[in-house]
């Protein structure tokens, strides 16, 4: 796990359990909300944060695929 994955999962986690977007006690501003939204809902779920971490990073790059491939259809 890379030394932002934690920090988004700890936030996701924080989220769902009742804390708000913080972390340790504080408001954050900095790391954008949608990771840790869908990976502490898949928290929710699966019961591992790294997991959901690791499923939500997934899926957002195979979903990836398809912006690219209209880009690089109309591209060529």
């Amino acid at each position: 796990m890379a030394f932002d994955e934690g920090w988004y999962l700890l936030l996701g986690r924080n989220l769902f359990a009742g804390d708000g977007y913080t972390l340790a006690g504080l408001q954050h501003v900095t790391l954008s909300p949608l990771f840790p939204l869908l990976a502490g809902l898949l928290d929710l779920v699966l019961h591992d944060a790294v997991w959901a971490g690791r499923v939500v990073a997934a899926v957002s790059a195979g979903l990836l695929v398809v912006p690219c491939w209209f880009l690089f259809r109309r591209l060529s």
